[in-house]
């Protein structure tokens, strides 16, 4: 019975310390959530990107991203990019923090497998249509493709993510 009592004080003061205050009233429960939804992202809303090149890397890629909610946490990815070279050119992607073409940012959002690599047709244009686990915080993030997944810091071409 005193394990119990530990359990639930512990519990009480949990939902406390989340409200902000030291009662556990019924407006406490409801405050925790929607302060790690804010923290979080909006988890319903969708991202768009158009891609532009870099020509600092001497290409032409350009392209389009479309993330579309499918669950907390998850998304349906829709990326297409186009003058990409001939058949079966590999192209990495990854979404960062802030603008396109900065390298101050260092995060990269959810883990780089997760990300459906992007692999040429003999038009030189690559589509995919794939889930995505990734949570997507408030803040500007972009979609960067990668020149290759040996060059992960080499971006062929960028775009920042919208709500769309």
């Amino acid at each position: 019975m005193r394990h119990s009592s530990i359990v639930i004080v512990t519990a009480l003061a949990a939902v406390g310390c989340a409200s902000g205050g030291s009662s556990g009233t019924a407006a406490a429960p409801s405050a925790a959530p929607q302060a790690s939804a804010q923290q979080a992202g909006d988890p319903g809303r969708a991202y768009v990107a158009n891609l532009v090149a870099n020509n600092a890397s001497g290409n032409r890629i350009t392209g389009t991203v479309k993330l579309t909610p499918t669950g907390a946490g998850e998304y349906r990815a829709e990326v297409m990019i186009r003058n990409a070279g001939g058949m079966q050119n590999k192209y990495p992607w990854i979404i960062r923090g802030g603008q396109c073409f900065e390298m101050v940012s260092t995060i990269e959002l959810g883990n780089p497998i997760g990300y459906k690599v992007l692999e040429t047709g003999p038009d030189g244009t690559a589509r995919i249509n794939a889930p995505l686990k990734v949570q997507i915080p408030s803040g500007v993030f972009h979609v960067d493709i990668l020149k290759s997944t040996s060059e992960r810091e080499s971006v062929v071409s960028c775009g920042v993510l919208s709500p769309g």
